[in-house]
């Protein structure tokens, strides 16, 4: 799942690029350090990366404005892409990633009989 914020002005920006900000969460709603997350652009193809910090949030300052896609993953949680994410100059784009937790470590309970 994922949560758009409002488009706001920025300093971490010129009046030609866009900033597109964020922050990682678990299914809880528990930040979520070290995430790793790819921005692809859908015109260049050219990718930028980041990983988020302990406080789950990641940012992507000065970013030409473009379509882009944008990847997370991170060990035991299923890997997520949104598309189109429209980054405009002057702005900043503010996304809340909710992660899931993948099928492969849910707990399983075991019955004895």
């Amino acid at each position: 799942m994922i949560s758009l914020g409002s488009a706001v002005p920025s300093c971490a920006q010129t009046a030609s690029t866009g900033t597109l900000t964020g922050v990682a969460l678990d299914p809880t709603g528990a930040l979520l350090p070290e995430v790793s997350i790819a921005l692809v652009d859908q015109k260049t193809g050219e990718t930028e990366s980041t990983t988020s910090n302990q406080d789950g949030q990641f940012a992507f300052p000065l970013l030409v404005p473009s379509t882009y896609e944008l990847k997370a993953n991170k060990t035991d949680f299923e890997a997520m892409s949104i598309a189109p994410v429209e980054v405009h100059a002057t702005e900043t784009l503010r996304l809340v990633l909710h992660l899931q937790i993948s099928a492969a470590v849910r707990v399983l309970i075991f019955l004895r009989p």
